[in-house]
């Protein structure tokens, strides 16, 4: 199967290659491949161009998932850099489309700071429907509930506890 690298690299040349795309057929995204383990779920992902995802660990500490690439549909080698990351039981991996960074109150931008502070200022464990509603309500609130001219799109992907393997019945 491959990996996360092959599969953006072939959706790149698909884009570079589309026929009457006069160079004008760019796309950021990430992408990942999500493995559970015994421990939580591992992900091997990259990023093209996208906004960086988010990792909230157990103890509500928030940091981007460096993982560098270029837009895609652009040019021959995006420059790719897959990233590993293991989430343990109640670690998330939280993803946003840049509306919600760029919502704006006058000139001020959300930015990534208050999207950061938003995330890390959920308490407890919470559920992934938690932490969207909350960076959704902290967005509003900046904004004074104003409307927004740009795509909004938040997807949380928590690690759940491992499930115990039923015991065979004796025979």
């Amino acid at each position: 199967m491959p990996g996360p690298t092959e599969v953006v690299k072939a959706i790149n040349k698909a884009l570079i290659n589309r026929h009457g795309s006069h160079g004008n057929g760019f796309v950021t995204l990430v992408y990942g491949q999500l493995t559970p383990t015994s421990t939580g779920l591992d992900i091997e992902l990259v990023r093209a161009g996208h906004t960086p995802p988010l990792h909230l660990d157990a103890h509500r500490s928030v940091r981007p998932v460096e993982a560098h690439g270029l837009l895609i549909g652009v040019v021959a080698d995006p420059h790719l850099t897959p990233r590993h990351l293991h989430l343990r039981p109640h670690e998330s991996l939280v993803l946003y489309t840049d509306g919600i960074t760029e919502a704006r109150r006058d000139d001020e931008l959300f930015g990534d700071h208050r999207l950061c502070d938003a995330v890390s200022g959920t308490q407890g464990r919470p559920a992934a429907q938690h932490v969207v509603e909350t960076i959704t309500q902290a967005v509003s609130a900046f904004t004074g509930g104003h409307y927004v001219d740009d795509d909004q799109a938040i997807l949380v992907l928590t690690a759940t506890e491992p499930r115990p393997t039923p015991a065979t019945p004796p025979m």
